[in-house]
């Protein structure tokens, strides 16, 4: 999944880091729960430690910095699900990157990428699951206009 949208601040207002791991939204899914158990290792990197059951299998989601700066923010996650037959994993990569444009706008690109296993992908067939019903339930990000109302919202102070 990947897309774009316009942000109505500058992009020297935008923090990404800010808001991914500072901003107060109660009630938003991604800051609530990605960032809820942040641990640091060793490499000084922020990993971020995710539980739930989806289709009545444990999903332990592990996301951990790639890049992280003010205006570019990638995390990745090699996620492992505990189900009948076995074990199965799938690796999420996700990257949103600020750019300015004229006039205080900038232009927000949000892409999420994962790679799924053979197992992986029986399981969510034996679960009657599309991988689009999964990427909606499991995923980290919003909608890319969602995605710009909170980041612009953080812009701001608010």
């Amino acid at each position: 999944m990947s897309g774009t949208t316009i942000i109505q601040n500058p992009a020297e207002k935008i923090d990404l880091v800010r808001w991914l791991y500072e901003a107060a939204e109660h009630g938003r899914r991604l800051l609530t729960e990605l960032a809820r158990e942040l641990m640091t290792v060793p490499d000084v990197k922020r990993i971020s430690l995710r539980f739930e059951c989806t289709g009545g299998s444990l999903v332990a989601q592990y996301y951990v910095e790639i890049s992280v700066r003010k205006g570019h923010l990638v995390l990745e996650s090699h996620s492992d699900l505990f189900a009948d037959p076995g074990p199965t994993s799938n690796h999420i990569r996700w990257e949103v990157a600020v750019t300015a444009l004229d006039d205080g706008i900038s232009e927000l690109t949000n892409d999420l990428r994962s790679s799924n296993s053979q197992a992986f992908m029986a399981f969510l067939d034996g679960q009657s699951m599309e991988i689009e019903a999964f990427r909606l339930q499991c995923l980290p990000t919003p909608e890319s206009g969602d995605l710009a109302a909170s980041i612009g919202q953080a812009a701001i102070g608010d």
